[in-house]
């Protein structure tokens, strides 16, 4: 399915919340944003959760599974630009836009 103005992904990417009930998404915080160096996580109510990056052709960028409610990313090697961070925890997810800069 092209979607995305034809790019493959690009819904998968931006809306990987979808068909998840309203109370069924995760609550996190990052920080800072726009990030430079290395990007912060903080995941309320911490399950077991895997973090994605993603850039906005949904390119999987980088993948990390958190070891409790605060986790941090390695941005340094990324180009400046927009990108998703999608938090998966058993049925429940959530994504958020952030700058690279």
């Amino acid at each position: 399915d092209h979607y995305g103005y034809g790019i493959p992904n690009l819904e998968d990417a931006y809306n990987a919340s979808a068909g998840f009930a309203e109370n069924e998404l995760l609550d996190f915080t990052i920080y800072p944003n726009p990030v430079q160096d290395r990007l912060f996580v903080k995941l309320d109510n911490y399950t077991n959760a895997s973090i994605q990056i993603v850039d906005l052709l949904g390119k999987r960028i980088a993948n990390k599974e958190m070891q409790d409610q605060y986790s941090s990313i390695d941005m340094a090697g990324l180009e400046d630009g927009v990108y998703i961070i999608l938090i998966r925890s058993d049925n429940k997810s959530a994504t958020q836009k952030f700058i690279k800069q």
